[in-house]
């Protein structure tokens, strides 16, 4: 139409000056060229699909380099022991094992008997202590005889003193009625003697009867006073019986405490020989026995050691060697991951612990205490465990003394977008 419109005549003069057309040319051959249609650029759906996968792709990347992070560990060699340290029990003296009372994981209480050592000396063939313990036995044998002797002796004499006291009361309670009844006759006759003298007076009798009458009457007065004498000789003799049986008994007494002293001395001898012969080790506290070093018939040095036992209530703990070049930002209450050779870490997980101890001082390989495979300094440190088992095909298996892990320790965790970029700060700060 533009094309049309400038090729119509125009009423203007010819001698006007040309106008400056009111599109440009190339508008106009644009227009004229659109018969063959415009250019589109057709964009393939799936590509804008994957433009926008790589849109959420880029936006889950740095949202992952926000969130995630990464943590930097450390291994360690790590050995199970209790939690109180085991004692020792050893031989106060040298001698040889005869028996062992318990054995390995019993539990003893304070005071028991663990074992008994042997400490017998020979001579020509005859044991020393034990021709000792056969002289004391046949000196305790005659001391009892002999203390039975005076038991008997004592219960016959006192029998006798008894029987003689009670003969000699008994006649004196005879001889108290003979005086009495003496005593009476006396009396009857001083009646007589009177009832003459008054007869005498008045001459009714003779001076001679009454004179019989007063010599009756002395004699049985005689009489009376020889039976009060025989009275009082009985009294001393009973008095003499009576203090015998005490003098008899204490004397007895005295001699069987004399036995009893020689006895005492004897068996504090046969105790002092026994104990020099033999002698029994007890536990000092009640506790687990963990293993038992030596065995019966063993000889012994003084201060060998016979077993281990562990007191308390046997809780296990881990023993971390970490090397010192990982070792620098560990802290207590820190969570390790143990997984325990005897339980391998893919079937049956890892133990968790918890850092209570760390060691100050650098262990050496090869030092006494560090196990062979510490094969760098380390620091030995101490963590408490989770869990006292491990739970396997639906049961769980207890821990032991002396197992063997690997501990896995975090040692830094930060997000991945700071392990990125602090590279370049702290290049950027070099620089």
């Amino acid at each position: 139409m533009l094309h049309q419109f400038r090729d119509l005549p125009t009423p203007m003069s010819e001698s006007s000056p040309p106008k400056t057309p009111l599109y440009r040319e190339e508008a106009l051959a644009h227009q004229r060229e659109r018969a063959w249609g415009e250019l589109v650029v057709l964009t393939p759906r799936i590509a804008r699909y994957m433009l926008w996968a790589l849109a959420v792709l880029a936006l889950v990347f740095v949202w992952f380099l926000v969130e995630a992070e990464y943590t930097r560990k450390a291994r360690a060699f790590a050995v199970l022991s209790f939690a109180v340290d085991p004692t020792t029990v050893a031989a106060t003296d040298a001698g040889t094992l005869t028996s062992i009372a318990v054995k390995e994981g019993e539990r003893i209480a304070r005071g028991q008997v663990i074992a008994t050592v042997s400490t017998e000396r020979t001579v020509a063939g005859v044991a020393t202590f034990s021709g000792a313990a056969s002289d004391a036995e046949a000196r305790r044998a005659a001391i009892s005889r002999e203390k039975r002797e005076l038991e008997a002796q004592l219960a016959a004499q006192s029998s006798q003193l008894t029987q003689r006291v009670q003969a000699i009361e008994m006649e004196r309670a005879a001889l108290a009625r003979e005086i009495a009844a003496q005593e009476e006759r006396v009396r009857q006759l001083q009646l007589q003697v009177d009832r003459f003298r008054q007869l005498a007076k008045e001459k009714f009798v003779s001076e001679l009867q009454l004179q019989t009458k007063q010599d009756e009457r002395a004699e049985q007065v005689v009489k009376v006073e020889t039976l009060k004498r025989s009275d009082a000789a009985l009294a001393r003799d009973l008095s003499q019986a009576r203090s015998e049986l005490p003098l008899l008994q204490s004397a007895t007494r005295s001699k069987l405490a004399a036995l009893d002293r020689d006895a005492a001395a004897l068996t504090q001898s046969s105790r002092e020989d026994a104990s020099r012969r033999a002698y029994d080790i007890t536990a000092a506290t009640d506790a687990v026995v963990e293993r038992i070093i030596a065995s019966p018939g063993q000889t012994l040095v003084q201060g060998a050691p016979l077993l281990r036992m562990q007191s308390g209530d046997g809780a296990l703990q881990s023993d971390l060697f970490v090397p010192t070049r990982s070792a620098g930002f560990l802290k207590s209450g820190q969570v390790v991951r143990l997984a325990i050779d005897a339980f391998p870490f893919e079937r049956y997980g890892h133990v968790e612990a918890r850092i209570v101890e760390i060691g100050r001082v650098v262990l050496i390989p090869g030092e006494a205490g560090v196990p062979a495979q510490v094969r760098e300094p380390a620091f030995r440190v101490r963590a408490t465990l989770v869990t006292q088992a491990v739970v396997a095909y639906g049961q769980n298996y207890p821990l032991r003394n002396g197992l063997t892990a690997q501990a896995d320790i975090e040692l830094d965790r930060r997000p991945l977008y700071r392990w990125i970029i602090e590279p370049i700060l702290r290049l950027r700060g070099s620089l």
